[in-house]
């Protein structure tokens, strides 16, 4: 399932702080909390809508 179930919030402490082996700020130090802030709200907008563009229903998952 990931890390997004557990919220907004824990997943940005996560993307700055790190986890398990994920690392802090991606990997990058130099990368102030406003910037790891900014790369996941972008990749939470970009979830949204891929999700929103794919087909409803069971069978959305059916690899043809």
């Amino acid at each position: 399932m990931g890390l997004a179930h557990q919220g907004y919030d824990t997943l940005l402490t996560h993307a700055i702080k790190g986890i398990n082996k994920m690392p802090a700020r991606g990997g990058n130090e130099r990368l102030s909390d406003a910037e790891v802030k900014a790369a996941v709200g972008y990749m939470d907008v970009a979830k949204k809508a891929i999700a929103a563009a794919a087909p409803a229903g069971p069978t959305a998952m059916v690899r043809k």
